[in-house]
């Protein structure tokens, strides 16, 4: 929409006016303003994108009204379309700011659209001219990297803060004061190349002697020739250079012998997904012959939603005396229960629906379609269809079988049993494989990338950048070293094989080295604070399983933390309880995941793009199960979580035999 605010005191003219434009701009909103009071509303509201204004005014001038305009609102365009103007008043005008000034004749009319969309192209791209330029100037201030601009006789015209710090001056007044020389080189215009890096030993003002990468190329856009460079600190590199020459042939072994390894661990892993691919296989397979044995079933078996029957196998259609199964399907179930039972068989239904439990079977009478009383047995169990809770209903005629009845009962409620059962670890194995595959998918592909590339451009490469893909293998093998850690030990902690070995801990001693441990592994990004008091030296504690506690809740609350936020860690020794408290400033865990947060896989719906696999909180509560203690967590979307840990001191001996309890 383009809203217009059109002064001139003749009526016939802004008509004119309004109308050709509205042929151009169909979305035209038009302020018009015809005496001082309403320019001065307008002014103080300023809600218009453009001003199209008359010179001959009869309570002012189109020149007052301009200066007026632009002192208030500079990047709002202006046009003066009049008849009574001259070129000195234009000129006068354009030198005021003036956009464009067009004469009022019938002819010109039409320029009005055209004048006025180059205009409001003009100030857009103003707009973005002083947008870039001042993005690309702080920008420049905020790099580490130094850029300057230079005569080719060697004198400093321009520098960014990076440049004037790492020559040592507080100011580029101060630069100029003293030789730089080192800098350039060939500064003949003829003679210099067009770009140029070179690697300088440089003296800074304070005497210090600095290792600098120069990066500068000519410029001949200008009206004389200038240098233009970029200059970056690689002291520390250089030093280091050495360092990596020696450490280049280990390293190498290491990757060979990590790269080995890796190869062994996929291999396996790869055998354990296709076990479980085909054990998933085994699950469908077992549904598919639970779904024929339900159409072949001799008992009616079907499934109500919302109080009605939405699917029934052929035994019900026989046992209610039913023509089809669609004479059924949408039906009230209740129309199918004897008068004395409806109240029961509601209250039943009340359960499924808030309980969520299976109800065991009972018996009741039912009604067939036409009347005739039948005394069954009834059993039903939750059920989800199309995201809406169902029960599934098993209902056998025990007319002339009620010991018989109650054998096939029971065998039918353990299959119940064993296909929910088979149907949870399908569902774990699933998530397993899922998460898993996922999981190693990115850090494969980097090792192998990183490889690849160094077999290809080792004879080119620079020690630097063959360093950096070293140090992607190394990181994205012990990753994956990890992740098969984490792995085991929930395997370990789901076949109940892990042991608890308590033993003396100085707590106090272990708590201060792990926080310092990750302190030097975060850098500067998150604020890691510690509260360790002195009287938790002796404890009796796993001292493996108290690191895999520690390790993954600080871990996660650094992790989901924002650059610059604060974890804080407090230790406290109590009444032979040790009470550990993590407390993070981060994104918050939503309540509806709460329940949910210590299963094997699960991770919040908030985590976004943030890695993980969904074991470290499920790692904790196995091994706070181990000591016998508890966890909770409080947490605040947006606001942070905070993890309490409390672990007795010492071992209960009348649960703990031989030094070792399993899970």
């Amino acid at each position: 929409m383009l809203r217009l605010l059109l002064i001139d005191d003749s009526q016939e003219d802004r008509l004119l006016i309004a109308y050709e434009l509205r042929r151009e701009f169909p979305d035209l909103q038009v302020e018009e303003v015809v005496e001082a009071e309403g320019f001065s509303r307008a002014l103080a509201a300023g809600n218009f994108d453009l001003v199209i204004t008359d010179y001959q005014i009869r309570w002012t001038d189109g020149l007052t009204v301009l200066r007026e305009i632009k002192s208030r609102y500079p990047n709002c365009p202006v046009l003066m379309f009049t008849g009574s103007g001259n070129q000195e008043i234009a000129v006068e005008a354009m030198k005021a700011g003036l956009d464009d000034y067009i004469i009022k004749s019938p002819k010109h009319y039409i320029r009005l659209p055209v004048a006025i969309r180059s205009c409001l192209q003009r100030a857009e791209s103003q707009q973005r001219v002083l947008r870039l330029e001042m993005r690309l100037q702080s920008l420049l201030n905020r790099l580490n990297v130094g850029v300057f601009r230079a005569t080719l006789e060697g004198r400093i015209l321009e520098g960014n803060a990076a440049f004037l710090r790492l020559l040592g001056v507080n100011s580029l007044q101060e630069a100029l004061s003293l030789n730089w020389q080192g800098l350039f080189s060939n500064l003949e215009a003829g003679l210099y190349p067009l770009n140029q890096e070179r690697e300088v030993h440089l003296r800074r003002s304070d005497g210090r002697f600095i290792w600098l990468s120069v990066s500068q190329s000519l410029n001949n856009t200008e009206a004389e020739p200038v240098i233009e460079g970029l200059i970056e600190d690689i002291t520390d590199r250089k030093l280091a250079q050495e360092a990596l020459k020696q450490a280049r042939d280990e390293l190498e072994i290491r990757v060979v012998e990590r790269t080995q390894e890796l190869q062994q661990t996929n291999a396996q892993l790869l055998k354990e997904m296709q076990e479980r691919e085909q054990a998933q296989q085994d699950v469908r397979d077992r549904e598919e012959r639970y779904r024929q044995l339900v159409e072949l079933s001799p008992d009616a078996i079907f499934v109500q939603c919302d109080g009605k029957f939405i699917f029934v196998n052929d035994a019900t259609v026989h046992l209610f005396g039913a023509k089809s199964q669609d004479e059924l399907i949408n039906r009230p179930v209740l129309d199918t229960v004897h008068p004395d039972y409806q109240e029961i068989f509601s209250e039943r239904i009340r359960q499924l629906r808030e309980e969520r439990k299976p109800v065991q079977r009972r018996e009741e009478k039912f009604l067939r379609l036409d009347g005739t009383v039948i005394d069954v047995e009834v059993a039903a169990a939750p059920f989800t269809y199309q995201e809406k809770l169902a029960a599934q209903v098993v209902v056998r005629d025990i007319s002339d079988a009620v010991a018989a009845a109650t054998q096939r009962k029971k065998a039918e409620a353990e299959l119940r049993r064993a296909l929910e059962k088979e149907r949870e670890l399908s569902h774990f194995k699933s998530r397993f494989i899922t998460t898993i595959s996922h999981e190693y998918r990115t850090p494969l592909t980097v090792i192998q990338s990183s490889a690849e590339l160094l077999e290809r451009y080792e004879h080119r490469w620079s020690k630097e950048k063959k360093l950096i893909h070293f140090q992607r293998i190394i990181a994205s093998t012990r990753h994956l070293t990890n992740l098969v850690n984490d792995v085991l030990f929930i395997g370990q902690a789901e076949m109940k094989r892990l042991e608890f070995n308590p033993a003396l801990l100085n707590l106090e001693q272990f708590c201060l080295g792990l926080v310092e441990e990750l302190r030097s592994s975060i850098g500067n990004q998150t604020t890691l604070i510690s509260n360790v008091p002195s009287n938790c030296t002796d404890t009796y504690l796993d001292e493996k399983l108290v690191r895999q506690i520690l390790t993954n809740l600080l871990s996660n609350a650094i992790k989901y933390s924002p650059n610059g936020g604060t974890v804080r860690f407090d230790l406290e020794c109590r009444k032979g309880v040790a009470t550990f408290r993590i407390q993070d400033s981060g994104i918050g865990i939503p309540q509806e995941d709460l329940s949910q947060l210590f299963e094997s896989f699960y991770r919040a719906g908030n985590v976004g793009t943030v890695p993980g696999t969904g074991l470290g909180l499920a790692i904790v509560k196995k091994c706070v199960d181990l000591h016998g203690g508890q966890i909770t967590v409080e947490s605040e979307v947006g606001l942070g979580t905070t993890f309490t840990v409390m672990l007795p001191f010492s071992l209960p001996s009348s649960t703990v035999e031989n030094g070792a309890r399993p899970l």
